[in-house]
């Protein structure tokens, strides 16, 4: 499809793409703020609505409860900007509304800082307010304490802006040997959170394709548009080709050990499991797009990361 085409396609289907944006809004915003997001319709076992179904998140739910989700909240910032994007782009509405969305956008993000960022725990967290146990008490706001997929949408939807004051923290957060990083990709969950491999064990520690795409392009994105002096600029760039090369050699490793591509990954073993074949996210690791590879023996840039794996053994 030519850019007229992709240009004109938008012009017709404009007003479904607001559409969709007005729903999220009148259905999944908090009570308590027009700004904040979470998702509605869960329960206390499972988020289906999210997507990441019995990832932990406040355990307590009840008609009234008031929270905010940090993956929700990051969509929304991701929604508006590319809705403001796209209204710029094929100039269906008026520069106004471009403008309300952008702005709208950044409401958010400081809302994001302000609500879901943990100081104590250097975090972005879900949070719940919580009544006290009596009449007399107030409620208060707690955080809800963990570290894995959820913690790092800031940087995996790149919903901070560059050079961002807590950017250094989810870099520390993704890096972790002890946390979510591991040798075949990064793990859903901390291995040190009490929820890992709990329960029904579906987004507590697994390895997902789709997940750690998102989190690579994110940082190839990042250390694109920092400035050469910016200190994190090199840690970004590095973290970027190990987990690229770790997701990658993991997902052709079972591959060509099973002839499959798998639901997610076992992030003590790099083992797949789940459902196979599975070309649903997981073919994202044959995304040529995803990112150039160079062959030094052939001196020539190679599209196909499945290609430079057999080339490197």
């Amino acid at each position: 499809m030519g850019l007229a085409q992709w240009t004109s396609f938008l012009k017709e289907n404009f007003s479904k793409l607001e559409r969709h944006l007005d729903w999220y809004v009148r259905t999944q915003t908090s009570p308590r703020d027009k700004n904040i997001f979470r998702w509605s319709g869960r329960t206390s076992e499972h988020n289906l609505p999210s997507g990441l179904d019995d990832y932990p998140r406040y355990p307590n739910v009840t008609d009234h409860l008031q929270e905010g989700h940090v993956d929700m909240q990051c969509w929304m910032i991701k929604l508006f900007s590319v809705m403001a994007d796209l209204a710029l782009t094929v100039q269906v509405f008026k520069q106004e509304l471009t403008h309300s969305w952008r702005s709208r956008a950044q409401v958010l993000q400081q809302k994001l800082d302000e609500h879901f960022w943990n100081e104590e725990k250097l975090s972005y967290q879900d949070f719940a307010i919580v009544d006290g146990n009596s009449p007399q008490s107030t409620a208060k706001k707690i955080f809800v304490d963990h570290v894995g997929y959820v913690s790092i949408f800031p940087l995996l939807l790149q919903a901070l802006p560059d050079s961002h004051r807590n950017f250094e923290h989810l870099l520390n957060q993704i890096s972790d040997y002890e946390g979510i990083w591991t040798e075949f990709g990064l793990r859903s969950l901390s291995k040190s959170d009490k929820a890992y491999h709990t329960g029904d064990d579906y987004w507590k520690g697994a390895i997902w394709i789709n997940m750690n795409y998102l989190t690579v392009k994110a940082l190839h994105d990042y250390s694109l548009r920092m400035n050469d002096g910016d200190k994190l600029k090199q840690r970004t760039r590095e973290l970027y080709d190990r987990l690229r090369t770790n997701v990658y050699k993991n997902i052709v490793r079972e591959y060509y050990r099973l002839g499959y591509l798998f639901e997610n990954y076992d992030d003590r073993t790099g083992n797949g499991q789940r459902s196979k074949p599975f070309t649903g996210w997981t073919a994202l690791g044959t995304k040529n797009k995803f990112q150039d590879f160079w062959n030094k023996e052939k001196n020539q840039i190679i599209s196909n990361p499945f290609e430079k794996i057999i080339y490197e053994q």
